[in-house]
C-alpha cells in the first residue's frame, strides 16, 4: 500500500487556496480544503475532476455542506468532532 500525505488548507482567498493547492499537488500531496475557505465547494469540484487525486471538504458543520453528488472522483469529508465533559 503506497502511503500519501494530505495538505490541509484554510485561507480567506479562493486565489490563495488554488495556488496553494497547485504546489500541494505538485508535490504528491492529496487535497482538504476548509469550508471555510472562499468557493471551497468549487475548488473540490475543480481538482477533484483530476485523475488519481483524492479531494476533501474539512470543517463540514451541516449535512448541506456535505460534498456534492457532481463532484466526481475519490472524496472525503472531515466532521469536527466534540464530546461531553
Amino acid at each position: 500500500m503506497e502511503e500519501r500525505a494530505t495538505a490541509i488548507l484554510r485561507t480567506t482567498s479562493a486565489d490563495a487556496a488554488r495556488q496553494a493547492m497547485e504546489a500541494a499537488v505538485e508535490g504528491g500531496r492529496d487535497l482538504e480544503f476548509t469550508l471555510t475557505t472562499p468557493n471551497a465547494l468549487g475548488l473540490i469540484e475543480e481538482f477533484a475532476r483530476r485523475s488519481g487525486l483524492i479531494v476533501g471538504a474539512g470543517t463540514v458543520l451541516l449535512p448541506e455542506e456535505a460534498l456534492p453528488p457532481s463532484t466526481r472522483g475519490p472524496l472525503s469529508s472531515c466532521l469536527p468532532s466534540s464530546t461531553k465533559s
